[in-house]
């Protein structure tokens, strides 16, 4: 055990600087790539839970409308609700009736802008600055400290009087609010300027601005001073609110099964439901498609590793082999050597793989996509990630340094302690491979590369990964790209809606075939549906077109008893196009025939499409529960928001969509990164492997200079070897991109519910740019390798070892 430590610590020291330090780079950015995906993985939905935890989120989420005023039309009492909700199967505890309201956040650009009575400057700051606007929802909450969904403060203080409010998380932060900021809630009977109190977490719905509305608490009184007409039980029928019930279910009941059996049971009377898996899934959708995308990446680098500890290992093994020849020759056992550089390489990759996940660990936090809702965590290191990284590292060490050894310990002694290598033996697998390089070609360096064609071929298929993943990493670029931008890629093919509250389906209807800018629209209502002991959301679908929903295979229904899915429903029930299927709607068996899927990221695809007609033979009360439209090229959604609010009044929800979901930077970032990795390490075993390979036929290259050739020349000729090598490695990692990339993008998109053939393939000129980029780069990598050598003397250059 002694003379393997000590065998170990002489090759150590004995290690040039450069290609120890080369070795440790590129197994430490390896360690990082993989304890970075690792990290990214774990880290989204474990914060989530955690923080539901301690919040006890609601499970369900009820909107009521409000008990109706004195003298109108009769409706349910608020507290009786709350007592028939608490009566249900499963539920465990009810946080309720709250006051809520539908307003209209605006963020002054330079400070308050009143005192609390009305005003409107037309969309501008005291100073002629911009305003921020956006949609919010208000909700009434003396005291956080309630048994379901408590708010959990993150900075700031709860509320203490009529004139505070507190804000949900992401949208402070999105809004760049801190306590002690002002802010106003504008409807059409004015402003009223609050001052901001604190910041806390809520997990009844997304974060915003993925969800369009920003959530905010003022306490009772609060809202009196936005809405005096609905302080006391009295509530006029057209205002734009209700009441919110917060629900704890017992372990192992169905949120959704609870969510349906609600709207069954008291029909009108509710707004609208929200599950916990619903809004888990919600936070997480950007996180699950980030998440996906680095662990596929970390199959190229895992793959990338084991090519290049191969190739590392190897030519270290070259490299030592009269050495080893030497040490066998005064006794030293080969299983002790191969114990010994054992030892070395495991060393090597046990303080790279430490300093990989240091170096992770510290980057995780700023990669964390849930951070706005969740906050940002602190450095992510944990003891599993170091022994999975470690343990993936150090068994390709073994593999590689075993297999080198084995094979140089059966080389002959005398023919590497001989000074002039033995010639090439007849009968060897690559023995005359040097020999069918034309001589040009030899002249041009390739001839070198030739002679260790095993070492060679690991360091153009390390080259070849890194062009693969470049080319998978630009095809989610273009993809994540376009589905923020273009929200209808990912089933949300509209820009304005109007929630209906109170007005009739006559006077919406009206109102938007009047309205200019608007192209199309359709009016959407939902109930849940059961099928084969799975609960899920049947939208159903009204008006004079169908929503422009990316269809993967056949159509939207278009006729009695034809329905469409979205894709992860259609995986998650194991149904098909074409077939037909019973299902409980409303709590009635209807037979429906599957005309098409469609992508959508709502539910991670769990939802379910038909006809309004058909929900109506069902239940004759279903009625439009909103309406979305598009509108025509150039038209403002702004404008057209305006203009129907002006029609509406009070008596309707208007909401433009964000096409910000949150974490665009992030995910560029970050997926240039671990591209840029892939070419770091490829780079980086290129240069190693050329530097093994000119030291190996420094004679050779001595005998050109000998000839005439200028160190120019000999640079050139290495640089020239090295973009041959990369340019092979483009042929082949191109293709094979688009293939891999192709099949990627399809099993993620699966996975979320958007369904294959989602992905959209990087451009003719990212792929063109790709590959001269490659080729530049290696023949940059082939000059710095000779550079050095071709500096020596020719003296040293021409003798024997």
């Amino acid at each position: 055990m002694r003379a393997i430590a000590m065998l170990a610590a002489a090759g150590l020291r004995g290690r040039g600087r450069t290609g120890l330090v080369v070795t440790v780079l590129v197994l430490t950015l390896s360690a990082v790539g993989l304890s970075t995906g690792l990290a990214v993985s774990g880290q989204g939905g474990d914060a989530v839970d955690r923080l539901a935890a301690r919040t006890n989120a609601a499970d369900v989420v009820v909107w009521a409308r409000a008990p109706a005023a004195a003298g109108g039309a009769p409706a349910t009492d608020g507290a009786d609700l709350r007592d028939q909700l608490a009566a249900m199967s499963g539920v465990r505890a009810v946080t309720g009736p709250l006051r809520d309201l539908d307003t209209t956040l605006v963020v002054p650009d330079d400070g308050p802008q009143n005192d609390g009575g009305p005003q409107n400057d037309g969309g501008t700051g005291k100073d002629g600055g911009a305003e921020k606007v956006v949609q919010g929802q208000v909700t009434a909450l003396d005291d956080p400290d309630v048994a379901v969904n408590h708010p959990l403060l993150v900075s700031g203080r709860w509320l203490r009087g009529p004139d505070e409010i507190v804000l949900e998380r992401s949208a402070a932060e999105d809004l760049g609010l801190r306590p002690g900021d002002p802010v106003v809630l504008r409807d059409a009977r004015g402003d009223v300027t609050f001052t901001v109190a604190g910041t806390a977490n809520e997990l009844t719905d997304c974060g915003f601005p993925q969800c369009d509305q920003a959530r905010m608490f003022v306490a009772d009184a609060g809202l009196d001073r936005i809405d005096p007409a609905r302080a006391g039980a009295a509530v006029p029928a057209d205002v734009a609110g209700g009441v919110t019930y917060w629900l704890d279910l017992d372990d192992g009941v169905s949120a959704e099964a609870v969510a349906g059996a609600v709207i069954r049971a008291h029909g009108d009377a509710i707004r609208g439901t929200n599950t916990w898996p619903d809004t888990r899934g919600d936070l997480l959708t950007v996180g699950q498609i980030f998440g996906r995308l680095v662990s596929a990446f970390g199959a190229f680098l895992l793959v990338a590793v084991a090519v290049i500890v191969a190739g590392s290992m190897t030519s270290r093994m070259v490299a030592r082999r009269r050495e080893m020849a030497l040490l066998g020759a005064v006794g030293v056992l080969p299983v002790q050597l191969t114990a010994a550089l054992l030892a070395e390489h495991l060393a090597l990759g046990a303080a790279a793989a430490l300093l990989g996940w240091v170096v992770a660990g510290a980057l995780a936090p700023s990669i964390d996509l849930g951070a706005a809702v969740t906050g940002r965590p602190g450095p992510h290191w944990e003891v599993g990630d170091l022994l999975v990284t470690a343990g993936l590292l150090l068994l390709l060490l073994t593999l590689a340094t075993v297999a080198g050894a084995v094979r140089a310990g059966r080389a002959s002694i005398v023919d590497a302690l001989r000074d002039a290598p033995a010639a090439s033996r007849r009968g060897g697998r690559f023995a005359r491979l040097t020999a069918l390089v034309p001589g040009r070609l030899a002249l041009l360096g390739v001839g070198r590369l030739a002679a260790r064609p095993g070492r060679g071929l690991l360091t153009a298929l390390t080259v070849l990964i890194a062009v693969t993943g470049a080319v998978v990493a630009g095809g989610f670029m273009v993809t994540v790209t376009r589905a923020l931008d273009e929200p209808a890629f990912t089933g949300d093919p509209w820009q304005v809606m109007v929630g209906r509250d109170d007005l009739t389906p006559a006077a919406v209807e009206g109102a938007l075939g009047q309205t200019a800018g608007v192209d199309t629209w359709w009016s959407e209502t939902e109930r849940r549906g059961s099928y084969d002991g799975q609960t899920f959301r049947v939208r159903a679908l009204g008006g004079p077109a169908l929503p422009g929903y990316s269809v993967g295979d056949g159509h939207l229904p278009a006729a009695a008893g034809e329905v469409a899915v979205g894709y992860g429903l259609l995986d998650q029930l194991d149904l098909a196009v074409g077939q037909t299927a019973t299902v409980e709607i409303a709590g009635t068996a209807r037979t429906v025939r599957v005309v098409g899927w469609y992508r959508t990221s709502e539910d991670s695809g769990r939802v379910f499409a038909m006809r309004l007609a058909d929900l109506r033979a069902i239940d004759p009360a279903a009625l439009p529960h909103q309406y979305r439209m598009t509108l025509t090229p150039g038209t403002s959604p702004d404008t057209v928001e305006e203009s129907l609010a002006a029609r509406f009044g009070d008596g309707a929800d208007l909401r433009t969509r964000s096409t910000d979901a949150g974490g665009r930077q992030v995910i560029e970032t970050v997926t240039s990164l671990i591209a840029g990795l892939l070419v770091l390490v490829a780079l980086a075993n290129m240069l190693h492997s050329l530097l093994a390979s000119n030291r190996e036929n420094a004679r050779d290259i001595g005998v050109t200079a000998a000839l005439g050739c200028t160190p120019r020349q000999l640079v050139s000729q290495s640089a020239l070897a090295a973009a041959a090598l990369a340019a092979a490695a483009v042929a082949v990692g191109v293709p094979l991109g688009v293939l891999v990339f192709r099949l990627q993008s399809d099993a993620v998109a699966r996975d979320i519910g958007l369904g294959p053939g989602f992905g959209l393939m990087p451009s003719a000129a990212f792929l063109a740019a790709l590959a001269a980029g490659t080729l530049a780069l290696a023949a940059a990598a082939g000059a710095a390798a000779a550079g050095g050598l071709v500096r020596r003397p020719l003296s040293d250059l021409l003798r024997w070892e």
